[in-house]
């Protein structure tokens, strides 16, 4: 399903501060390096762990924050 109004946007996660092994980002997966409309990012991986993330959707014109994700036990 898509909506009418649903933007293509690029997504950036960066370490911003921790106790774990704070690499590039905090997923098993690999993160997509083109736009899309969504990303299911599956299952932290375990030694990411206390560490806090800033998270960036960018959009053509625009780019909008969500302040950062943490991950927690």
């Amino acid at each position: 399903m898509v909506w009418s109004s649903a933007q293509l946007f690029t997504l950036k996660i960066t370490p911003s501060s921790g106790d774990g092994d704070c690499k590039s980002h905090p997923f098993k997966s690999v993160l997509p390096a083109h736009e899309v409309f969504g990303h299911y990012s599956g299952p932290a991986r375990p030694k990411a762990v206390g560490c806090v993330y800033a998270v960036e959707f960018e959009r053509p014109g625009k780019k909008e924050s969500d302040p950062h994700i943490r991950i927690t036990p």
